[in-house]
């Protein structure tokens, strides 16, 4: 008795071990929530919020001069004053923990005057998958984003983030 009642829990939770590695999601709801989540946060979160020494850096050396921005009105700021390397450098900062083995990525930005011209900002292909209509799946959110560089000037930029798989 007690080795027919073992046997059944090897035999359930190996069973349970196999089928672990076999489970599918649902792609598209995932992909879609993450894609939004992505850009809320790179909208949103704060820039004296990121803790890393690259941003501290920029900090002292007075590149970045308002603490107030968030991550894609500072990438706006540099974006506009043509400080790219900095603006990439920002952008891979942010987003180098959402980037994952399986979804290819990109962010770009855009002078809201001229929305057709993106920058690309960050790029990781996977797969030889180079734009969203090669996967299968894919996402694209964009946001507009305002901020000021001086007391006189102020800027309007459209943030594009694409996910595809």
């Amino acid at each position: 008795m007690f080795d027919m009642i073992l046997s059944i829990i090897i035999i359930i939770v190996s069973l349970g071990i196999v089928f672990s590695y076999f489970t599918t999601t649902n792609k598209n709801v995932d992909i879609y929530t993450y894609n939004y989540q992505i850009l809320s946060g790179f909208t949103q979160t704060k820039i004296n919020t990121l803790n890393n020494e690259e941003v501290r850096e920029m900090f002292i050396n007075n590149q970045i001069r308002n603490i107030d921005n968030t991550v894609a009105q500072q990438v706006g700021e540099f974006y506009h004053t043509g400080n790219i390397y900095l603006a990439e450098n920002l952008t891979r900062i942010f987003v180098e923990d959402y980037v994952n083995k399986q979804m290819s990525f990109r962010v770009s930005i855009s002078n809201s005057t001229e929305p057709l011209n993106f920058t690309i900002l960050f790029e990781d292909v996977k797969n030889d998958l180079n734009s969203t209509e090669d996967g299968t799946v894919s996402s694209v959110t964009q946001r507009t984003i305002f901020g000021f560089i001086d007391k006189d000037t102020i800027y309007s930029d459209i943030v594009k983030i694409e996910i595809w798989m």
